[in-house]
């Protein structure tokens, strides 16, 4: 198979590149770490499973990665081969000086996964998924370390566990459930080794349940962490780094405590129809609003260190509420934490979640024994909220509960502000209405709470209304045409007749001819092909064409049509797209 020519990185490049396994590292989030599983000790031989070890997904389909198969980016669909652009998590654990007795099992793996990805092709869209191997070998060792590895991303929904056929044959794929093959491989390794880490190189949630199944004595969920990932995951893993992510999702018990597991994609049967009905409560403020107890929770995250948040305490400073507390590092390595503020919003008019996250902050990396106050300015108009009758948003009168915390399940509170009366924030229009009724979940009564005798209560002046109307709202839209017969179709829509022309481009901007004249020599078939030109259009009825689809410059997006060059002297514009920069053919 070919791939990319791989020329000696730049200075720019390696600079970029650290930097990139810096972020991936601090997002990382640690869910579980019992029996001093993590870090890895060095000098011990660890042993790696899981498909996604040999073949690490850098990123999600569609403009969910810019290398997503070299597809996005207009290259070679084995760019992910190139270490200059992925760095696999098994080549990362040889680099850093671990001995893997199974390296040689996962290389071999690698062949089959690869001559897959070959036979599947080209397509953006199209999310390539390969099975985990069965593990038939357990080499010695205290620790095994198995990868869980996803593919997803934009044009395809996520299901509870997926097929492929590889070479005539079926195998069932993990998504949201583990495949019974996972859960094999999984129950082996309790069985073989001593201690058993499970690392996550998933997009998106899967079943909390079946990890706990499994027995693991540490969760590290590395996310699909980008073109250093691999690297990045065994620097948390080892302890180089300390991890310090928190979850921005809630992982549910089962999959039915989500709202919408119903109705969601075609559980329902019917993939024409969403509707939302879940309303404003969406992820952690369903799950805290109607008291299900997740099994990770909303900004949760481990450390390999402990920390103490003390002195919380409010302040008000023009129009904003300044919260801040101490955090001191309790533990015996450093480390890093990250305090999260929530609100909880009166009901007096608008129904509300049972809070929100309004403002965090992320300390340095504090020495064991160091502190540091962090300060989480808070904006009084983020605490508003969209009244649709009113058109505008508001801030409700009343007590704004501000708790202070280290995850939405782990807050105490700080202060009451009070609203004394309901005041406009921000006038707009509601451009675009629900157009039929939209039934919504609504909660049920909240339960009594207690801690807020004793806090301090500050009176808020309301800020300002902001007037954000667009005066663009009733906007009205002329069409120019030399057919005296012409109607107008649309009710913003006005009619000007305009003299006919045999026009060119340059003759605009040379002033001979007002560019309505111009226009008005075009039929709606060459105005439509105009807008729509090369790429992003649509192949038939259900495929969209997405990818190198540029005339002029191979591996782009797409372009205005070529066609009109001669006869209006309308140039054709190249387009770019997606997250991949430049987006040109590498050869």
């Amino acid at each position: 198979m070919s791939i990319l020519p791989n020329p000696p990185m730049s200075e720019r490049e390696l600079r970029n590149a650290a930097l990139s396994r810096e972020a991936a590292a601090q997002s990382m989030v640690l869910l579980r770490n019992e029996n001093a599983a993590l870090p890895l000790p060095g000098g011990k031989p660890v042993a790696l499973y899981g498909i996604g070890a040999v073949r690490t997904v850098r990123g999600g389909t569609g403009s969910g990665d810019p290398f997503n198969g070299g597809l996005s980016g207009g290259g070679e669909v084995h760019v992910n081969l190139s270490p200059r652009y992925h760095v696999n998590i098994l080549d990362a654990f040889e680099a850093a000086g671990y001995d893997v007795p199974t390296a040689a099992a996962l290389r071999q793996a690698a062949v089959g996964y690869d001559a897959a990805l070959t036979a599947a092709g080209s397509s953006p869209m199209a999310v390539f998924a390969y099975p985990d191997v069965a593990i038939t070998e357990t080499p010695a060792a205290e620790t095994a370390v198995y990868v869980l590895s996803r593919n997803a991303g934009e044009g395809s929904d996520r299901s509870m566990t997926g097929k492929t056929i590889i070479d005539g044959v079926e195998h069932e794929l993990g998504d949201y459930c583990m495949s019974a093959l996972e859960k094999a491989n999984l129950a082996l390794l309790r069985k073989a080794y001593a201690k058993l880490v499970i690392v996550l190189n998933v997009g998106g949630p899967v079943n909390a349940a079946e990890l706990e199944a499994a027995g693991p004595d540490a969760i590290l969920l590395m996310n699909q962490a980008g073109q250093e990932g691999g690297a990045a995951v065994v620097d948390v893993l080892s302890g180089a780094v300390n991890p310090s992510g928190k979850l921005t999702t809630t992982w549910a018990r089962q999959y039915s405590d989500n709202p919408a597991s119903e109705t969601f994609a075609n559980n329902d049967g019917n993939v024409q129809v969403e509707r939302y009905s879940e309303g404003i409560y969406v992820g952690y403020r369903y799950f805290d609003s109607f008291g299900i107890a997740p099994v990770f929770p909303f900004g949760y995250g481990l450390s390999y260190t402990s920390f103490c948040v003390s002195q919380a305490r409010a302040i008000l400073e023009g129009q904003s509420v300044v919260v801040s507390a101490s955090v001191t590092n309790t533990g015996r390595v450093a480390g890093r934490e990250v305090l999260q503020v929530y609100v909880s919003a009166p009901e007096t008019e608008l129904e509300m979640p049972l809070q929100e996250l309004k403002g965090f902050a992320k300390t340095a990396e504090l020495a064991p024994g160091a502190s540091e106050t962090l300060s989480i300015t808070i904006p009084l108009r983020r605490l508003a909220s969209y009244h649709e009758a009113k058109e505008a948003w508001i801030l409700s009168a009343g007590d704004y509960k501000v708790r202070l915390g280290t995850s939405s399940r782990e807050t105490t509170p700080v202060c009451i502000l009070n609203v004394p009366s309901t005041a406009v924030t921000e006038q707009v229009y509601t451009e675009l209405p629900v157009s039929e009724e939209l039934p919504e979940i609504h909660h049920p009564a909240y339960a009594p709470e207690t801690g807020w005798e004793s806090v301090p209560v500050l009176t808020v002046t309301a800020p300002a209304t902001v007037d954000s109307r667009s005066r663009f709202h009733d906007q009205r839209v002329t069409t120019y045409t030399t057919d005296p017969n012409y109607t107008a179709v649309m009710p913003y829509e006005d009619v000007q007749l305009v003299p006919a022309v045999q026009a060119r481009l340059a003759d605009v901007l040379s002033g001979k001819v007002p560019m309505e004249h111009f226009v008005a020599q075009l039929s709606a078939e060459q105005m439509s092909r105009i807008n729509c030109g090369t790429g992003w259009g649509v192949a038939d009825e259900k495929n969209p064409v997405v990818g190198g689809s540029s005339e002029s410059v191979p591996g782009a997006a797409g372009e205005t049509p070529r066609d009109y060059e001669d006869t209006f002297g309308i140039p054709s514009l190249v387009m770019a797209d997606g997250p991949g920069g430049v987006r040109v053919a590498q050869t």
